[in-house]
């Protein structure tokens, strides 16, 4: 939201699982303009192959400029394959933006963190993965409404790479 509000883009939300529309709202309260929705049983347990085919048609109907994934194990397995499908530069793992001539600046560290590095992704669409708390959280706005757009890839026939046997928490 923060980007969005120094360039004057919408912020788009993608929303992908099973039941998970009721979502929506929540996402909307944290900023979000628009969302993007994909449900179906083969979006239960993550699939690289699956996800990477949802994310792609997302990303061919919203157009977006800026894609941000968390930099957790799915962001860092789906964001390089995404960036690749869309033709888009990848920055892994920002702890802050900056936005110069209404671009995204992406920060991030390097050299064991002794110093920031500020990297400006040329290609139309920019990827990047945001290290986890490192953001201040958009205030809630229960007022907001944003816009639902239901996206239904084919994805029934990509082969799955792996099978949830069982689950248990410890």
């Amino acid at each position: 939201r923060r980007i969005a509000d120094q360039t004057g883009d919408q912020v788009a939300a993608a929303l992908v699982g099973t039941d998970i529309a009721s979502l929506t709202p929540e996402l909307a309260a944290s900023g979000a303009d628009v969302v993007y929705l994909s449900e179906s049983e083969f979006l239960t347990e993550f699939q690289a192959k699956v996800y990477l085919k949802v994310f792609q048609d997302i990303g061919e109907v919203a157009q977006p400029h800026t894609i941000l994934f968390p930099a957790d194990a799915i962001g860092m397995d789906l964001a390089p394959r995404l960036a690749y499908r869309l033709g888009a530069g990848l920055v892994t793992d920002c702890v802050d933006f900056a936005i110069r001539d209404g671009r995204c600046i992406f920060i991030k560290p390097v050299y064991g963190g002794k110093a920031l590095a500020h990297l400006r992704v040329t290609t139309p669409v920019a990827l990047a993965t945001v290290r986890p708390r490192t953001q201040e959280p958009f205030p809630a706005d229960t007022s907001r409404i944003a816009e639902r757009v239901i996206v239904a890839p084919q994805i029934e026939s990509i082969p799955r790479e792996t099978t949830v046997i069982d689950r248990s928490e410890e």
